[in-house]
């Protein structure tokens, strides 16, 4: 984990509710949430390296698409 860490969690990404939206870029304040595709791909990405687990992403996202899990357990379930 890098140095912006602010606690034990991390963001993580459930691509199968995950549609492509984008709000969830702008909100991030460690741009750790990039398009992979293009901002209409539906293909966004959390970079755990630079994710320091605010949750500032969570409660914009409609989908439910994004949770924080500790830094240990980074699989979506």
């Amino acid at each position: 984990m890098s140095d912006t860490s602010i606690n034990s969690h991390v963001a993580v990404l459930n691509i199968k509710k995950c549609l492509g939206c984008g709000e969830c870029i702008d909100i991030c304040p460690t741009d750790a949430i990039p398009p992979l595709l293009g901002l209409y791909s539906a293909l966004l990405e959390i970079d755990k390296t630079k994710c320091n687990g605010c949750g500032e992403c969570i409660p914009i996202c409609n989908h439910n698409a994004i949770k924080l899990v500790e830094s240990s357990n980074r699989n979506f379930k």
